[in-house]
């Protein structure tokens, strides 16, 4: 009488086995940290690059909306000063100055905050 046994053990792609290997596991751990990682750095990264793109933007509408006094006002040679709430973190430099040309004004603003600044100039007749 013989006896024969089968065995049923399953088959995966690799051969035989019963589940993953403790280096199976630790090599997909290491894989999917990398991964999460790469994203985080990324998502870091653009979040800063939006934040300076929102404080210039901030600073150059400061700006132009101080040029745009100085345009309404050509007879204010120079003011130093802050914004107000919300910007009062903000200061300018403006100034009116004749220019090398005969007959024209250069209007010029320094806007500066939280470590960043921005000049426009502004050449306009007199």
């Amino acid at each position: 009488m013989s006896n024969n046994r089968v065995s049923k053990k399953s088959k995966s792609f690799w051969g035989t086995s019963r589940g993953f290997t403790l280096i199976e596991i630790m090599v997909a751990l290491a894989i999917i940290a990398i991964l999460l990682m790469t994203i985080i750095y990324t998502v870091n990264y653009n979040l800063k690059i939006i934040d300076d793109d929102e404080l210039t933007t901030t600073l150059v509408t400061l700006a132009k909306a101080k040029m745009s006094e100085l345009e309404d006002n050509k007879d204010k040679r120079d003011e130093k000063g802050k914004f107000p709430s919300p910007y009062d973190n903000f200061s300018y430099t403006a100034s009116v100055a004749d220019s090398s040309h005969v007959g024209v004004l250069l209007f010029t603003v320094e806007v500066n905050g939280n470590g960043k600044g921005v000049s426009l100039y502004e050449y306009l007749p007199k």
